[in-house]
């Protein structure tokens, strides 16, 4: 008897969803592979939109979300827009592919989509403020630009209790802060802190009465408290340390 077994039967529905659009994902990500973006059509184009129903209807809203940003390139390509980058379409494709691996992987290992929340995603993010202070530290920091006109930041941060990286992100719209991710790390996150998101990424911090939501995400408001924490170095990386290339994917 598998874990799956005791579960609502919303919960073992969700669980079937997932099944039939993991492989539903690997086969459209492997004909467009075969085919090529040359060839890219409006057929094309409604099974992007196809699979974006599909994986929102497992509750796969990572998923959902690179299949929405595919289908707004294809759109983009087929009207031969000037702004249209392969690069962005790679990205997404490649992305697509490494989170329904990540989803086939933990469905084998019989894990519930309550315990997988940080790989699914949530498509309405609530946020509860935290009772005792958290202690963490930054493991390295990225930009991005979206297709949808936002730029942000995003900071990946370790924690002394838990296996998965929280994360700390702050987005604007390209339309008033331009598309260069360098002017919002150099902003602060949060208008009541006198720390830039620069200054945040490096060494390690105890945030008081931060928000979190129930995949990781960190939201720092006009309340919060920052102050320093014991750096740990090295050991805060442990966690996610690979041994070669085949171990970083499975990682990925």
């Amino acid at each position: 008897m598998s874990a799956l077994d005791d579960q609502p039967k919303r919960v073992r529905d969700q669980v079937e969803r997932m099944y039939a659009a993991v492989d539903a994902v690997d086969a459209l990500l492997a004909r467009l592979g075969a085919e090529g973006l040359q060839r890219v059509s409006a057929s094309s184009l409604a099974q992007l939109k196809a699979m974006e129903t599909t994986a929102h209807n497992a509750g796969m809203v990572h998923v959902e979300r690179r299949f929405a940003t595919l289908a707004t390139l294809a759109e983009r390509y087929l009207a031969r827009d000037p702004g249209f980058a392969a690069g962005a379409w790679v990205a997404a494709v490649n992305e697509a592919w490494l989170l329904n691996r990540a989803t086939r992987r933990a469905l084998a290992e019989d894990r519930l989509p309550a315990d997988m929340r940080y790989l699914l995603g949530e498509a309405r993010r609530t946020y509860s403020v935290l009772d005792a202070p958290l202690e963490v530290q930054p493991l390295g920091a990225s930009g991005w630009v979206t297709e949808t006109g936002f730029v942000g930041v995003t900071v990946l941060c370790a924690t002394p209790d838990e296996a998965e990286p929280l994360t700390l992100s702050i987005a604007r719209p390209t339309m008033h802060f331009g598309d260069e991710p360098l002017r919002l790390y150099r902003t602060p996150p949060a208008p009541a802190l006198d720390l830039t998101l620069a200054e945040l990424a490096h060494g390690a911090w105890a945030l008081t009465r931060a928000k979190r939501s129930a995949d990781g995400r960190l939201g720092l408001h006009a309340e919060v408290e920052v102050a320093p924490a014991p750096y740990r170095g090295a050991r805060a990386y442990a966690p996610w340390r690979v041994a070669g290339a085949l171990d970083l994917l499975d990682r990925l």
